[in-house]
């Protein structure tokens, strides 16, 4: 190459790299004017937007966070941040608490204490028991229970049964983490009889934890979530789009009352779901359910799988009013996946308990159900805890 050609394409290279630094200059002070901006806009943010970046920290290396602002939006509080993680065993983890004010709706609010089962912290609310176990129930919210502790079914059947249960529900768990927690925290004790509690939205928690997409993050990403505005922000938008957990969910709030019953009927249930995130974490479900079960069987034990209903089937004629969309196609997708699972039961030999029936009966009795959530009230917890208790009496199981 002659001595000119070399000089040009010296010359070339040395703009390429001035132009390369200017845009990279550019690039760096658009990111921190955008990382300055979400801090001194924070309040005014508009959706979710301080809810995604709640957690960053307001300088690098310091512990005060945008959601310790003095005005911080509502919109942007964890109402579960002081008592439930993430965890990459369990898929959820309840911290030990005591005496907490929980407030998850404006009508679900109880005050909650926890106790650590382990050195790494896993909580539930009954405290830990030296030796053999009567019976444990395993579950997510609706075993954790949206209630004082002693309005739950699993403290109300024990109870009636005159038999202490160790409750062991996880709120945001399927059956994967339900099984870990047998074999971590029960199994050992031996327990005589076991409840595993199951909601549909069990197979969609199963797939979100089977593929792993939501694990605890570590090294420079972890920094960068907790320092950085923009990262946080665009992690977040990245997670919404391909989102590892599809179980349908809404944070609308529609609230009507019919036949002397006041609901949130806004349901994404009622609007279909993504069938093979469904059919992948039902296969891993259910593989989880049998593994326990017979875990359980080794021991002398005696599992029963208690399938819960949701809120749309149990006030299915309200729903089918005034839900949007198809809700009888929704509906019918409901009772053909609670049928689903009875199928299972009869073909793994499982002993089944269906509490659709015993809760249709009392629907409209009294509420059974939040008026602004579809988690069990008082009144539902105590129904739901009667009607196990006559079906354990009637299989001689109590």
């Amino acid at each position: 190459m002659s001595r000119y050609a070399m000089s040009a394409a010296s010359k070339i290279a040395r703009q390429l790299l001035s132009r390369s630094l200017i845009v990279l200059i550019v690039a760096l002070l658009t990111i921190l004017a955008l990382e300055v901006a979400l801090r001194l806009l924070y309040s005014a943010l508009p959706g979710n937007l301080p809810y995604a970046i709640r957690h960053v920290r307001l300088t690098p290396f310091t512990e005060t966070r945008l959601v310790d602002l003095p005005n911080t939006p509502a919109s942007a509080y964890d109402p579960f941040a002081a008592w439930l993680t993430k965890d990459e065993r369990y898929g959820r983890r309840v911290k030990p608490v005591r005496d907490l004010p929980v407030k998850l709706s404006g009508s679900v609010q109880f005050q909650l204490t926890t106790h650590a089962w382990s050195e790494a912290g896993m909580a539930f609310r009954t405290p830990p028991i030296d030796g053999q176990v009567a019976a444990v129930a395993l579950g997510d919210s609706m075993t954790f229970c949206w209630t004082p502790l002693e309005a739950c079914w699993v403290t109300l059947l024990g109870q009636t049964l005159g038999l202490p249960i160790a409750n062991l529900g996880v709120p945001g768990t399927g059956s994967l983490s339900h099984a870990r927690v047998y074999s971590d925290f029960a199994q050992a004790h031996q327990p005589k009889l076991v409840l595993w509690q199951f909601l549909l939205n069990d197979h969609f928690e199963d797939y979100r934890d089977a593929n792993a997409l939501e694990r605890p993050k570590a090294g420079l990403s972890a920094w960068l979530d907790e320092n950085s505005a923009v990262y946080a922000l665009l992690l977040r938008t990245i997670e919404r789009l391909n989102r590892s957990d599809p179980t349908p969910q809404t944070t609308d709030v529609q609230i009507v009352t019919e036949r002397g019953i006041t609901l949130n009927i806004a349901s994404e249930w009622l609007k279909g779901w993504d069938e093979s995130a469904y059919a992948e974490g039902r296969a891993l479900g259910m593989a989880a359910i049998r593994e326990t079960q017979a875990a359980v069987q080794q021991q002398g034990g005696t599992f029963v799988l208690i399938i819960l209903p949701t809120a749309e089937e149990i006030y299915r004629e309200i729903f089918e009013q005034h839900a949007s969309g198809n809700p009888s196609a929704g509906l019918a997708r409901l009772e053909a996946a609670r049928a689903e699972m009875r199928a299972f039961c009869a073909e793994a030999q499982l002993i089944c308990f269906d509490a659709y029936e015993a809760l249709r009966q009392g629907a409209y009795a009294q509420a059974l159900i939040y008026p602004d959530d579809k988690h069990f009230n008082a009144a539902g917890n105590r129904l739901l805890a009667e009607a196990i208790a006559a079906f354990l009496r009637q299989n001689g199981l109590d």
